[in-house]
C-alpha cells in the first residue's frame, strides 16, 4: 500500500464516520432512548443506577404508576433524528408535571367531578349534608 492508497482509504473511512454521525447514530441512539424510557414505565421506576421505584399510587388498581389502560403517556414518547443529533420527547401536555412536579390549579368543574365520583363511590346523595361533608373532607386534608 502506497501513500496515495492510504490517503484514499483514510478519506473513505472519514466519509463513513461522517455518515454514521450524521444519519445512522441519531436513529440508533433515539431508539435506545425511547426503549429506555418505556422500560422505566413498565418497571415502574427510574433505570439509571438500578431501578429506583416511583412513589406508589394512592388509589389501588391493576396498573402501576403513570400507567393506564390507554397508555397515553407511555405511547406518546417519540424520537426525531436529525443531522448529528436526536430529539426525544412526548406530545402530551401533562408529562412535565409528572416528571418535574408542580402546582395544579383546581377549577370548580374539577371539584364538581370529584364530588360526584366521591358520592357515587360512598353511597352519598347530592341532597344530604353535601356542604358539611365537603367542609369536613377539606379539614381532614389540611390536618395531614
Amino acid at each position: 500500500m502506497n501513500i496515495e492508497q492510504f490517503q484514499q482509504l483514510l478519506l473513505q473511512k472519514q466519509q463513513e464516520i461522517e455518515q454514521a454521525l450524521r444519519r445512522t447514530l441519531p436513529v440508533k441512539v433515539g431508539r435506545i432512548a425511547k426503549d429506555h424510557f418505556q422500560t422505566g414505565f413498565r418497571q415502574g421506576g427510574f433505570q439509571d443506577n438500578g431501578t429506583q421505584a416511583w412513589q406508589r399510587k394512592k388509589r389501588p388498581d391493576k396498573y402501576g404508576p403513570l400507567m393506564s389502560s390507554r397508555q397515553n403517556l407511555y405511547g406518546s414518547i417519540y424520537y426525531h433524528p436529525d443531522d448529528y443529533r436526536v430529539t426525544v420527547g412526548t406530545s402530551v401536555p401533562y408529562a412535565e408535571i409528572h416528571n418535574e412536579g408542580g402546582d395544579i390549579v383546581v377549577t370548580p368543574r374539577m371539584k364538581r367531578f370529584f364530588w360526584a365520583k366521591y358520592r357515587e363511590t360512598n353511597g352519598g346523595s347530592w341532597k344530604r349534608n353535601a356542604k358539611n361533608e365537603e367542609a369536613e373532607f377539606w379539614k381532614t386534608l389540611a390536618l395531614k
